[in-house]
């Protein structure tokens, strides 16, 4: 019979904490338990992943290397691969990434679609599908504050001056110079 004495509670809690300290990360972010919080859980997975996606950065121009040498075999058709460092810990923030680059002009369509998770293949073929699907006159945008221009005189205030009995007291008393309490 094995002798099993090494995996009591205080070995393995031992073992944990010299893995994680090893890892240069946090003991809970191994098997959840533990004290910490939430934050320092995540900081700590950040820069695990930030350590995983060097080696898989590494692995990757090995990799381009042996596909270019062996299956290639043309210097001027050179193939590599690459991987976004998107994880689901991450995610939220690099589609803010994405999508701030895309708004100021200079982003990619392709990296916002990927960051949200969906392929950007299968991103494009659905616009391609809603264009020739006409759906840009068939649905068009909901009119809001972020779709509607100043020009556009589908919504807002009236052009016309046509003003209501209280209108018209308000006006004559004053009412709009008024200080609201937010004006303090």
């Amino acid at each position: 019979m094995a002798n099993t004495d090494i995996f009591d509670s205080k070995n393995e809690s031992n073992l944990d904490d010299k893995v994680a300290l090893g890892m240069g990360i946090a003991s809970s972010l191994l098997n959840g338990s533990a004290s910490g919080s939430y934050s320092a859980q995540e900081n700590n997975l950040e820069l695990l992943t930030a350590q995983i996606f060097q080696w898989v950065e590494q692995i990757t121009a090995e990799l381009n290397k042996c596909i270019s040498a062996n299956i290639i075999q043309d210097d001027k058709n050179l193939v590599e691969c690459k991987y976004l460092p998107i994880t689901h810990v991450n995610k939220g923030k690099m589609v803010g990434y994405a999508k701030e680059l895309y708004l100021q002009g200079k982003g990619s369509l392709s990296l916002w679609a990927a960051a949200c998770g969906i392929s950007p293949e299968v991103f494009f073929s659905l616009l391609d599908y809603e264009l020739e699907e006409d759906f840009e006159n068939r649905y068009p945008v909901h009119n809001t504050s972020y779709t509607i221009s100043k020009n556009d005189k589908q919504a807002g205030r009236p052009e016309t001056d046509n003003p209501s009995e209280k209108t018209i007291a308000s006006r004559g008393n004053n009412g709009d110079n008024i200080p609201s309490p937010s004006d303090k």
